[in-house]
């Protein structure tokens, strides 16, 4: 027995976010991914795999603006009417991936910056335990608090002499 949505087609599991329109301001379009079985899972998790800023000449075109800007990006955004409330942005199921050399660009353009990203989030992690080192917070403290081994928070510090951060010689 067929289902009543039909076989799943190339753009099943994403969606986009189309930030709300506000004058001629340009928007943001986000595409994303979910690893669910089922994109209508309210807890699935959805990735962000491409964005732009899609240019919006005002609120009557805006919308015909960011559908030319999809295909630019390689997406065929639904036809008809976008569900919009005042204020929130718009999500679109049902796109259509059509050029995929564009999308796959733009998704290794997405992959850089979270990558980016992260390297970023693990030096500011790693920042972090050596202020509090420095500041006094032993190590073992430290292996505990950040689940990482002894070892691996004394890489993260650096070397210490008789075992003060601020390398003097004494006790702690």
């Amino acid at each position: 027995m067929a289902s009543d949505e039909g076989p799943r087609h190339d753009g099943y599991g994403f969606r986009a976010v189309i930030g709300p329109p506000d004058g001629a301001k340009p928007v943001d379009v986000v595409i994303e991914r979910t690893g669910a079985a089922d994109e209508n899972d309210r807890k699935a998790e959805w990735h962000p795999v491409q964005r732009w800023r899609a240019p919006a000449p005002d609120r009557k075109a805006w919308k015909a603006a960011v559908a030319e800007s999809a295909r630019d990006h390689g997406w065929i955004l639904p036809a008809g009417t976008w569900p919009r409330r005042a204020g929130r942005p718009v999500v679109l199921r049902g796109l259509f991936p059509w050029k995929w050399e564009l999308v796959v660009a733009g998704a290794a353009e997405e992959r850089d910056r979270s990558l980016r990203a992260a390297r970023d989030r693990e030096e500011i992690w790693k920042a972090m335990i050596r202020t509090a080192h420095a500041k006094g917070v032993p190590q073992s403290a430290l292996s505990a608090a950040s689940g990482l081994s002894p070892a691996r928070v004394q890489q993260i510090v650096g070397p210490t002499r008789a075992g003060r951060p601020d390398g003097q010689a004494g006790g702690s």
